[in-house]
């Protein structure tokens, strides 16, 4: 149980927690009167043999001589720890009282009681920060992402992750500017979220995967799986809940069975049953024999038709309860089956009502690293996700028409850049709460305790949490920030992040929702495909060891990149190894098949196989001219100057609960040496070979040399 006291109160309103042993936490306000409150803390921390440790908070003045004075005058976060039986004498000298303190944490059985909570937080909110915790994220090759992907390829990965893993942890945290006391409140809600399946005639039974490096990932930092199943909070997306509705809708037609023959007598001899039932009994139930399924459903299908506001039917194997409705039940249309579904359904749609209220708020929505995020979201509680990325967009941007990621502004901001040396979350949250990232302030409300001083990374609301106090800082340092207003989302310092979700390893730095990107120069990058799926790394250097250094990077067993770092020689790659025959018209000699093409043109094929009619092609437009891509390179390099060129290799994903797994898949050492020996066996079978096709052109040769010496012919 958690306490707070509040008969102390405080001008300035900063606190003091007691952290006392087996008692959770006590809030205390400061009494105005410092050094008599340091005296009674004094007091009772000399007689409980109590040692006081003080935790990061921001400096409130003040000049003291004693330890303690000071730590309470400076730290509005000050902790002691008292034994057992302590807190009751302390509360007693203080003269305070206690009341406890409410959970963000949002369940099922709790859900509807709170939806008004999280909709109060988001109508007053100034912007609103989001997490996800997922049942994985992929590490095998459909999901494996390359530094080369167009934007097209990188949406197709991540959609295909978010269609195939689940969120089971939703977090959320508004922040509102408190003009009063100028400071950021903020309110963060933890919500376990899990599918449900429903009634057989809904058709919900869902299937998704699961990675056991989430999983176990998970359960080292405290996950419960089991409030995850029990108490998760059910969801639908819109394309759900519509063919959840037209199966409803078949019910409430109905498709009556025709009765026959000897159907016809059962029916006849039941419904006199249940007439001399309801005629002469006084028994609030009746048991007819129903000898199968189909005989079942035809008692039900007449009883229905002939008694529905009177009676209600039960199937069981063997026969049918029919029994007798109060006239409660009746008034309330309780035996309605259709009205009965309608009212499950609207309890399945549950945690979508949330995301529909943050849409409609139109408030700015905040992510690290969001990309796969907004994805997951967009999937599991709004709409199937679209095949094609201008598609994503559009919807995306009317589902949340204002988007920060604040990896993105971490990476590319100059005015932050140089102080974030690595970027996940927890890192970059360390890093803005030391100078010169002081301003504006934030507090979490005091009804919304738990998160001031923990370290609960992969707990979605904390990451929510997490991720809203980065925004702040980062632009209260972009736009000098002194503490004394809130943050203007109509300043020209916020337009440059506006709607561009960070893409991790690639030399594309973000996606734009409402426009084009910047893409790169990738003269010098060429498609080979086609070649045998036994071609291996040594196969494709060989093969274009006359370019000098090149790059080379697989895209599945029978294609790859190749990267020309000689500019000199990249005018010449298609001349030389596009043709299949030389000037002088003779087949080329190659080591294996392949073809070659540009990046440019493998972009267009991607356009032509993925534009549909109405969609835009901005995403994945190449550049039309030598001198347009030389300058958008050239725009591209000052850009990325400011910025790392690749994200660190141990680096994952923020929100994607995978351990040390991440999109960019890296072999283990075990696979390695499997797939070395692989390439090596292969390559020996094609050295026998070569070496039995060469004795045999000898033995031919030395045959017919012997033959040509007596005179005969080799047929």
């Amino acid at each position: 149980m958690r306490f707070r006291f509040s008969a102390l109160k405080s001008q300035s309103g900063s606190d003091v927690q007691i952290a006392a042993l087996n008692i959770s936490t006590v809030r205390v306000s400061l009494d105005p009167v410092r050094s008599r409150l340091c005296n009674r803390f004094t007091h009772t921390l000399g007689r409980s043999r109590c040692a006081a440790a003080s935790r990061p908070a921001s400096p409130q003045g003040g000049k003291t001589d004693h330890p303690l004075q000071r730590n309470l005058a400076t730290e509005p976060g000050f902790c002691v720890r008292l034994p057992s039986g302590s807190l009751w004498s302390l509360r007693d000298r203080l003269g305070g009282h206690y009341q406890p303190a409410k959970s963000m944490e949002v369940l099922r059985n709790s859900f509807e009681a709170l939806l008004p909570n999280i909709q109060e937080a988001v109508q007053e909110a100034d912007f609103i920060a989001i997490d996800t915790e997922l049942s994985g994220i992929g590490t095998a090759r459909p999901y494996q992402i390359a530094f080369l992907d167009t934007v097209q390829e990188r949406y197709e990965k991540i959609r295909r992750s978010a269609q195939n893993f689940l969120v089971i942890q939703f977090g959320l945290c508004t922040f509102t500017w408190d003009s009063g006391r100028k400071v950021y409140v903020a309110k963060p809600f933890n919500c376990y979220v899990f599918p449900q399946s429903g009634s057989r005639t809904l058709g919900l039974d869902r299937q998704y995967s699961f990675q056991i490096g989430s999983l176990e990932f998970l359960r080292g930092n405290k996950f419960d799986f089991n409030k995850w199943i029990s108490q998760g909070i059910p969801f639908l997306n819109l394309d759900d809940e519509a063919e959840a509705r037209q199966k409803i809708g078949a019910v409430a037609q109905g498709n009556d069975i025709p009765i026959e023959g000897a159907n016809r007598e059962f029916m006849d001899s039941t419904i006199q049953a249940v007439q001399n039932w309801l005629q002469n009994s006084s028994e609030k139930t009746l048991e007819v024999a129903a000898p199968s399924s189909f005989h079942r459903r035809l008692i039900h299908q007449e009883i229905k038709k002939r008694y529905n506001s009177a009676l209600s039917t039960e199937g069981t194997a063997g026969y049918v309860t029919i029994r007798k409705l109060t006239n409660e039940e009746r008034k309330s249309g309780s035996n309605n089956r259709v009205a009965y579904l309608e009212n499950e359904l609207e309890q399945l749609i549950g945690f979508r009502k949330v995301i529909e209220v943050i849409s409609r708020s139109k408030k700015p929505v905040i992510g690290h690293n969001v990309m796969l995020d907004l994805c997951q979201t967009y999937e599991k509680f709004h709409r199937s996700l679209p095949e094609n990325v201008q598609e994503f967009k559009q919807g995306l941007h009317n589902l949340f028409p204002v988007i920060y990621d604040t990896k993105y502004i971490a990476h590319s901001e100059s005015d932050v850049q140089p102080f974030i040396m690595q970027s996940a979350l927890s890192d970059v949250l360390r890093r803005v709460s030391l100078k010169p990232f002081t301003y504006p302030t934030i507090v979490v409300h005091p009804d919304f305790t738990g998160y001031e001083d923990a370290d609960n990374f992969h707990e979605a609301g904390y990451d929510a949490y997490a991720t809203g106090v980065v925004f702040v800082k980062l632009m209260g340092q972009i736009v000098k920030n002194e503490g004394n207003l809130p943050l203007s989302f109509d300043s020209p310092a916020f337009q440059p992040a506006l709607n561009k979700l960070h893409i991790m390893r690639s030399d594309i730095p973000y996606m734009n929702i409402v426009g084009d990107e910047d893409i790169p120069d990738r003269s010098h990058v060429f498609k080979v495909y086609d070649f045998p799926s036994d071609v291996t790394l040594s196969d494709v250097q060989s093969e274009f060891k006359t370019l000098g250094s090149v790059g080379i990077n697989f895209i599945d067993d029978n294609s790859c990149f190749l990267t020309v770092r000689n500019g000199d020689m990249v005018k010449d790659v298609i001349p030389t190894f596009g043709e299949v025959e030389n000037a002088n018209g003779e087949e080329r000699e190659r080591m294996f098949s392949y073809r070659i093409e540009t990046f440019a043109d493998h972009a267009a094929r991607q356009v032509a196989q993925n534009v549909t009619e109405g969609g835009g092609v901005g995403a994945l437009r190449a550049p039309h001219s030598t001198a347009l891509r030389r300058q958008q390179y050239r725009d591209y390099t000052t850009r990325a100057a400011k910025r790392p060129r690749v994200d660190p290799e141990g680096e994952v994903a923020e929100g994607l609960t995978a351990g040390s797994s991440s999109h960019n898949y890296t072999r283990s050492p075990a696979e390695h040496s499997l797939a070395k020996e692989e390439r090596r066996k292969r390559r020996e079978e094609r050295r026998l070979k070569k070496i039995q096709r060469d004795k045999a052109v000898e033995a031919a040769a030395r045959l017919q040399a012997r033959q040509a010496s007596s005179g005969c012919t080799i047929q």
